[in-house]
Formats: structure tokens, sequence, C-alpha cells
């Protein structure tokens, strides 16, 4: 028989972007994932392979700024995923950002402890993301 021990939560953090975290395992959490999808539209043509690099890089240092290193280690692993080479002024293209944190205790999960500190570096995250004058982001794809 198998059990399903993995858990997600959605997180309402902002409407353009979706926001979910969880593990695989919400007994004994190991390691904690954080999922952020949206639909980004360039609004220039520009070298974007050179805009896109700055802003991975934006991204990670951001998260490293904002990670509670009270409750998560301080390893952890950021996946951030825009293709350079379908990017087009007005055509939108999928950004899948991946974070892996790894807890220091292991807290039943969801915990007020993980969900609070997430949501906090998230939301500071997106705020940063935002600001990219470069990129319109949706959470929906527009037709």
């Amino acid at each position: 028989m198998l059990v399903k021990l993995g858990k997600q939560v959605k997180l309402p953090v902002n409407d353009q972007f979706t926001v979910k975290y969880g593990t695989i395992n919400a007994l004994n959490p190991q390691s904690i994932f954080v999922s952020i999808h949206s639909w980004a539209t360039p609004k220039h043509n520009l070298r974007f392979d050179k805009k896109l690099r700055k802003l991975n890089i934006a991204v990670k240092n951001k998260i490293h700024e904002e990670i509670n290193y009270e409750v998560f280690h301080k390893k952890y692993i950021v996946d951030f995923d825009l293709r350079v080479s379908g990017l087009q002024k007005d055509k939108q293209s999928f950004l899948a950002i991946e974070i892996t944190l790894y807890p220091k205790d292991v807290i039943p999960f969801p915990s007020e402890v993980y969900g609070g500190s997430i949501e906090k570096m998230i939301d500071n995250l997106l705020s940063n993301i935002k600001k990219d004058r470069n990129f319109v982001f949706t959470d929906k794809k527009i037709k």
C-alpha cells in the first residue's frame, strides 16, 4: 500500500505569479521546494541573453539575502528557467523559478515556521523581479 506523504500549499503572494511550496515527505521534511511560475513578455527587442543573465543573478542574490537562516541551512538550490531562444517583443514565454531549501529542524509540514519565512522571502523576491523594466509578468497566458 502506497501512502502519499507529499504536500504543497499555494501562497496568495502576488497576482502576477503563481507560487506554491511543499515537500515530498510532510511528516519528516528533509527539503522544502518553492515553485514560482509566470508568463514573461519582453517590452523591447534587446539582447536577451545579457538581460536574462542579469535577472538570474539578481534573483539568486535576492534569495540569498532573504532566506531565514534561523530556519533553513545556508545551502539551497535555485533553478531559473526562461528560454532565450523563443524570446521576442510582445510574445509570452514561460518563466519557472524552483528553489529547494533545507530546514535545520524537522517540523511536520505545513508549519507556520516554514510558511512565514517562505512567504516573506518570496514577497520580497517578487517585488524585486517586478521592478525589471524589460518584462511584463502575468500569471496566465494571454491568448
